[in-house]
């Protein structure tokens, strides 16, 4: 039985700032799914300015697609843009997708039967970059190997889980979690651990490749390493204030991983040395110690501030 189509009827989410160069592969590549097309296609033109809205009505228009519509609105970033998009869509399976990304052509299909085989309400599958000789897949085996989250909350915080274009997730779900948090920059970080918080939800995760970036775009997000860990920082930090009943090993598990991160990553990318947030943040959580451990995880957001162009929400 085609799952995609039938057992999970699902709307692909399309945000859209300046990516005109990307949208015929991403548009063509949803057409493509084995199975058939998605139910929904519901592009978010963010503001462009590159005539990405325009391109995309000529795109539909072209492949006669009556399941796709274009949401338009003033710039307001890649979280309220994937929001509205939840907000427009019908079906009850909802697949994100970054606008320069291509989807494998197995990807509904995989997700969604790994979805069913698990019972699960988000899964999420790899992802990774291709270069000049275009984007190439390989075959997914004949079972995939997914683990799914034994502590939601806890295996959310302590992975980092993240990613657009290679989850799929319950419409109801990501609306009860409350999508995206907009108070957050790169629009992925929040879902998981924002997800896992609803009651009862499942959660599965497996590394077979489903979508690919292109390596060479100046202008995506993933290129900014200070960006990055700035914001899986403070997406930890802004659950752990927003669920004060949070159970100690949640807790330490989210002050582990930011600490490690500043440590480590921040020594490593951004000189960062002994006599610092980062080292005492590392030395206190390699303890075990959660005293004052979300006003340490604050502290070390300045690094990443300090190391690169940050953007915050509008």
């Amino acid at each position: 039985m085609d799952r995609t189509s039938r057992e999970f009827p699902v709307a692909c989410v399309v945000t859209v700032f300046n990516k005109a160069p990307y949208l015929a592969a991403c548009l063509d590549a949803l057409l493509a799914q084995e199975g058939g097309p998605p139910a929904e296609i519901v592009f978010v033109d963010d503001g462009s300015t590159d005539g990405s809205g325009e391109l995309l009505r000529r795109l539909i228009a072209e492949r006669g697609l009556t399941t796709a519509k274009i949401v338009s609105q003033a710039n307001a970033g890649p979280g309220p843009a994937t929001n509205r998009g939840a907000r427009e869509a019908t079906q009850p399976w909802l697949k994100l997708v970054d606008a320069d990304d291509i989807l494998a052509p197995f990807a509904l299909r995989v997700l969604a039967g790994e979805a069913a085989r698990h019972d699960l309400g988000l899964v999420y599958g790899g992802m990774d970059w291709y270069g000049p000789e275009g984007p190439r897949f390989a075959p997914p085996p004949a079972e995939l190997r997914t683990r799914v989250f034994a502590d939601p909350v806890t295996d959310a915080l302590a992975t980092c889980q993240s990613g657009a274009s290679n989850l799929l997730v319950a419409r109801a779900l990501f609306l009860a979690a409350g999508g995206c948090d907009e108070r957050v920059f790169i629009q992925d970080q929040g879902i998981c651990p924002r997800v896992a918080a609803v009651p009862g939800a499942r959660i599965g995760v497996f590394d077979h490749v489903v979508c690919l970036g292109p390596a060479d775009e100046p202008g995506r997000l993933m290129k900014n390493q200070a960006q990055i860990l700035h914001d899986e920082t403070l997406t930890a930090l802004l659950f752990l204030r927003d669920h004060p009943e949070l159970a100690r090993a949640a807790r330490l598990a989210a002050f582990r991983c930011c600490a490690d991160r500043a440590w480590k990553r921040g020594r490593k990318l951004f000189g960062v040395g002994p006599i610092s947030a980062a080292h005492a943040a590392y030395l206190q959580a390699k303890a075990g110690v959660l005293w004052r451990h979300e006003e340490w995880i604050e502290a070390t957001l300045a690094i990443y501030r300090a190391g690169g162009r940050v953007r915050r929400p509008a």
